[in-house]
């Protein structure tokens, strides 16, 4: 772009030295005339040369609005934990040329993964402290790179890599880690974007509030059911007890 706006200044003063020359026309103003039309337009070409940078280099094909509001409000309304399973493990991938996709929750009796026959790469530890433990630190979401190492975090994503995953984002309820978000590769074999991994962060995020939403449901769900039971025992002693006092 600052080669491009280079040429057309000076494509700008030789045409104004041919058509207007001695006429005091290269003034101060106009430099700046033509400056403030460079900035009005260098961000546009921007943009525009970058969606053309992710198609050629990235393979990406844009998210159509549409599709991602559809998708934010499946998972943002997704009252049940199986609904939101479902809406992440199999509709976000196909929006986003993924591969697979796999939530992991994370409780006090350990984790589970969701589809169950997922891959992980840390299943060689058994709860949820050794877990979290991993994932510690303030990062939102773990990145695959063959070329980066040194840390424990970049030793488990190369063994997720080799699994067939390319990135791990948090899901944070109220503060705490309560699962993690699995993403494989793109199915065409090129990388995920800045703008595909801010976009997957934001609905990482929602993924997060709803899947706190839905472990608490599911917590009053089986609360309930046990108020019920324990009160059908209670009639039902009563009811034993009526019938031996009439005997």
């Amino acid at each position: 772009l600052i080669g491009m706006a280079v040429a057309l200044y000076a494509l700008f003063i030789v045409t104004l030295k041919r058509w207007l020359y001695g006429q005091n026309v290269l003034s101060e103003q106009l430099f700046l005339v033509f400056l403030l039309l460079v900035i009005t337009l260098i961000n546009p070409a921007a943009n525009r040369l970058q969606k053309i940078i992710n198609r050629v280099i990235f393979g990406n094909t844009p998210v159509q609005a549409a599709s991602l509001h559809r998708l934010s409000r499946r998972i943002g309304t997704a009252l049940q934990v199986s609904d939101l399973v479902q809406a992440v493990t199999v509709e976000l991938p196909e929006y986003f040329g993924l591969n697979k996709a796999a939530i992991v929750i994370i409780d006090r009796n350990g984790f589970k993964a969701h589809p169950a026959q997922a891959e992980l790469c840390f299943a060689e530890h058994t709860n949820a402290r050794q877990v979290i433990e991993l994932f510690e630190g303030d990062e939102d979401y773990f990145r695959y790179s063959p070329m980066v190492s040194g840390s424990k975090q970049a030793a488990l994503m190369q063994k997720c890599g080799q699994s067939g995953w390319s990135i791990i984002f948090k899901l944070r309820g109220a503060g705490a880690l309560i699962g993690l978000l699995f993403l494989g590769h793109k199915r065409n074999g090129r990388l995920l974007n800045d703008e595909d991994i801010h976009l997957l962060a934001t609905l990482a995020n929602h993924t997060g509030v709803a899947l706190e939403n839905g472990l608490r449901y599911e917590r009053l769900v089986r609360s309930k059911k046990q108020q019920e039971a324990t009160l059908d025992k209670l009639i039902q002693a009563e009811k034993m007890a009526a019938i031996g006092e009439m005997t």
